[in-house]
């Protein structure tokens, strides 16, 4: 029969004779926990439900106002991989995508009812949803 020992374990072991038990425990058993981030779209219109179009953001700042294209969310800590930078897990997505809502043209923006504590609701605050006009750049 084989036996598996963890670090914790050993070092409670260890430190029976000391009554250093729990705190040997405490120590070695973090429960670390990644806070909401910013993310924002980098990808091309139609992708925003891409999660790998979306890289984490230095700032918190919003975008130009408007309503027609993602530019900016904060996504719950729960829905990310512990990366540099952090990444989405789309795992935790509904069906591995970003949950989006289309608008006119091929833009897509995030979708507000996937705020929330149920499964499949990785954005953290309808506050946080940044969405931005497009912008018309002249060719002359």
């Amino acid at each position: 029969m084989t036996v598996q020992i963890t670090l914790a374990q050993e070092i409670v072991q260890a430190s029976t004779n000391s009554g250093e038990e729990k705190k040997a425990t405490e120590k070695f058993s973090p429960s670390f926990q990644i806070p909401d981030t910013y993310f924002e779209f980098i990808g091309d219109p139609g992708e925003e439900d891409d999660p790998t179009k979306w890289v984490e953001s230095t700032d918190a700042s919003g975008c130009p106002s408007g309503e027609t294209q993602a530019c900016k969310v904060l996504i719950k800590g729960s829905y990310l991989l512990p990366t540099s930078p952090r990444t989405i897990n789309p795992l935790r997505l509904p069906n591995n995508r970003m949950p989006v809502i289309p608008t006119e043209g091929d833009f897509h923006i995030p979708d507000p009812d996937a705020v929330g504590d149920n499964e499949g609701q990785p954005y953290a605050s309808t506050l946080e949803i940044y969405n931005r006009s497009v912008e018309t750049q002249s060719t002359e």
